[in-house]
């Protein structure tokens, strides 16, 4: 491997599809004389390196930037592979977006309630930033909202 990366996650999220953003020193890279497209990117899972589909995000004149779309988070390595070896990446499913069912409002005493359902896709992220941050920020914006509710009513 040229380099392993480490992306610890929620116990919540460890399973969730994203997109892995992997910055390789580009000295390293032309050492081993190999093409930013040559390189690959595979993920540890029960046991055994998976190769997951790598495109080359960003050439600079430091780094190679890779992408890698994968199924959850874990250990990745970004490899060279060895000459004649051929290596099918494993494809990495979509979620198929989940239906939600909401409810309308109190009907008329005449009305039947009835229930519709919306579809919403489960969005994916690319690690890197503060785990944790999205959910203290929804937390502290539900707290300021109760003080204010709090204070109108007062």
């Amino acid at each position: 491997p040229l380099t392993a990366v480490d992306v610890t996650v929620p116990d919540a999220v460890e399973d969730q599809p994203a997109t892995v953003r992997i910055a390789v020193d580009r000295d390293l890279v032309q050492d081993t004389r190999a093409a930013p497209g040559d390189l690959q990117v595979e993920r540890f899972d029960n046991g055994q390196y998976t190769v997951l589909q790598t495109s080359v995000a960003d050439v600079t004149a430091d780094e190679v930037v890779l992408e890698a779309n994968t199924p959850g988070f874990s250990v990745f390595v970004v490899t060279v592979p060895k000459p004649g070896q051929q290596v099918t990446p494993t494809p990495t499913p979509t979620p198929a977006p989940t239906p939600i069912p909401t409810q309308t409002p109190t009907p008329a005493p005449d009305e039947t309630p009835t229930t519709t359902e919306t579809e919403t896709e489960t969005p994916t992220s690319t690690p890197g930033g503060i785990p944790g941050f999205g959910v203290m920020v929804a937390v502290l914006a539900v707290l300021i909202a109760a003080l204010v509710f709090h204070r109108r009513s007062s």
